[in-house]
């Protein structure tokens, strides 16, 4: 699909407001003060929201922190990349300062990490990454090699598609307005096929491995710093196939597939693993119905759960759906959704009619 396509002639209208910050500068030092070395908070910048959680860049005397801001009791997902933290080697990840809860008013939960101040991988492009390819081998190599967090790709896969349960997941006034707009019949529909599919691949003999994966293995998690790579937002890690991080970061690139064959060969010698063909393309197809998946999700939670607020991410989740439709289009079960998912995710918001 040509992704320029995806956004000719099309009014996306977005409403023009703040973001809504649900985590303030008094919650943020409160929890600074309480740590078991207090540290007083000089300046807080917004980084990102999300649905879970929201991020904050601290700067406190002459460091600077990541704390991340959660108003789910006993956040999973928080947990989640603690454990990873401690598990991983800050040689490749951020360091983890501390994490916990803490009630004012209601309980919540946080993670302080150290802020890795790098270049982002995304924004160099394809021709960095590619001269610098053993550089990224090696590093991800030794983010393999630490013990496996507890959750696995299973439970990666069952996260993705409980977040897609649209009557479960979304707010009440949230379900009202993708009523009216969509067929939520049919999303409940693609949902059940998605599963299916999933289920019909896996095979337990190779996916459950006891390697540590990223989960989330993009460019924009990838950054560059004095000659090598560190990975970040570790929130979903699992134990699985060491090709799962590694597929997902090739069709991240947007490589053809010689080109993937020839850098997870390379890959395969400089780390010892074992090229199987066939595993390979396994842990490739997982990572492409999760991304389907993912797209349809983060694309109703930013047009009903954020109100269009944030016309950026959006236009990037278009442009990820353009980018994917080929691999999306190598399974038969896509051809009964692609118009209903082209048509929602591409069209306006308002002013167009039920899809």
């Amino acid at each position: 699909m040509d992704q320029a396509k995806l956004f000719t002639d099309r009014a996306f209208i977005f409403q023009s407001k703040e973001n809504d910050i649900q985590a303030d500068r008094s919650i943020i030092d409160s929890v600074f003060s309480t740590l078991p070395q207090a540290l007083n908070v000089d300046k807080v910048e917004l980084v990102d929201s999300f649905i879970d959680f929201d991020v904050y860049k601290v700067f406190s005397k002459d460091k600077i922190y990541l704390i991340k801001l959660s108003f789910v009791d006993k956040s999973e997902i928080l947990e989640r990349e603690a454990e990873a933290l401690q598990l991983v080697s800050n040689k490749v990840a951020p360091s983890l300062i501390h994490s916990g809860r803490i009630i004012i008013g209601e309980p919540i939960s946080y993670l302080i990490q150290s802020y890795e101040n790098g270049y982002g991988v995304d924004d160099f492009g394809r021709y960095f990454v590619g001269e610098n390819i053993e550089s990224l081998n090696y590093s991800l190599k030794k983010l393999v090699d630490n013990p496996a967090p507890s959750k696995s790709i299973r439970d990666n896969i069952d996260n993705v598609l409980s977040s897609l349960n649209v009557r479960e997941f979304f707010y009440d006034d949230a379900i009202e307005a993708i009523k009216v707009n969509l067929d939520l019949n049919k999303i409940d529909e693609f949902i059940q096929d998605l599963s299916s599919e999933l289920t019909n691949i896996y095979d337990t003999s190779v996916l459950d491995r006891d390697y540590f994966c990223h989960g989330s293995l993009l460019l924009q998690n990838i950054i560059f710093r004095d000659g090598y790579f560190k990975f970040v937002n570790l929130d979903r890690s699992f134990k699985g196939h060491y090709f799962l991080d590694y597929s997902q970061l090739l069709l991240d690139f947007g490589l053809d597939k010689n080109v993937k064959l020839k850098f997870a060969k390379m890959y395969c010698k400089s780390s010892g693993f074992e090229y199987d063909a066939d595993e390979y393309k396994l842990c490739e197809k997982v990572n492409i119905l999760i991304v389907l998946a993912s797209i349809l999700r983060d694309y109703l939670v930013e047009i009903y759960m954020f109100d269009s607020s944030r016309p950026l991410k959006i236009c990037k989740i278009v442009a990820l759906f353009g980018q994917y439709f080929d691999q999306f289009s190598r399974f038969k079960f896509f051809d009964k959704y692609k118009t209903f998912l082209t048509k929602t995710i591409t069209n306006p918001v308002t002013g167009v009619e039920k899809v």
